[in-house]
């Protein structure tokens, strides 16, 4: 029998390839390339859907001229980044930060740390990163305190009081 799943079979606990042949499916509106995307998905290149996003960009952007090897460069098949580089990604932009996150401890927002790490390393997992992020922060600021746990107090800014509209003298010229 010949077929998909004869050219590549899908191993049990392959969800991740089933995320990523629906959002193939569902983001893919020209069918002539669905051959090749299906490829590198099911044969493990494409893993993440970063890199199936930008694998949809680059055939979108050429519908008539994929050259295979320029698609898989494009979306980062065969790049492989690890730990370590997340590590030390995420604590040079941590020290970067280093005076605000001390001062602000878990209420910093880590958010504009994991979008530039992501846009440096932009074939890293996502879910990695957070995680490292998260570590390097709870290694420099230990444990929460009870005063970390508190809840935000909102300080209420005093609007300014309006001053009654001078009213301008009214000539009695018109009348006459």
């Amino acid at each position: 029998s010949s077929g998909i799943n004869a050219e590549w079979p899908l191993r049990p606990g392959d969800k991740n390839i089933g995320t990523l042949l629906y959002n193939l499916a569902t983001k893919l509106k020209k069918q002539e390339h669905l051959h090749t995307l299906l490829e590198l998905v099911l044969q493990h290149k494409v893993v993440s859907d970063t890199q199936l996003t930008a694998a949809l960009d680059y055939v979108k952007s050429h519908p008539v001229d994929v050259k295979m090897s320029d698609l898989e460069v494009s979306c980062g098949v065969g790049v492989v980044v690890t730990l370590p580089q997340i590590r030390q990604a995420v604590a040079a932009k941590i020290d970067n930060n280093m005076v605000q996150i001390k001062t602000q401890r878990y209420r910093y927002n880590s958010g504009p740390i994991m979008g530039t790490v992501r846009k440096e390393l932009k074939w890293a997992d996502g879910a990695m990163v957070k995680k490292e992020i998260e570590d390097q922060l709870a290694a420099i600021l230990g444990a929460k305190t009870p005063d970390d746990n508190k809840p935000i107090q909102k300080v209420k800014q005093k609007k300014p009081e309006k001053k009654p509209a001078k009213k301008e003298k009214s000539t009695d010229a018109t009348l006459r």
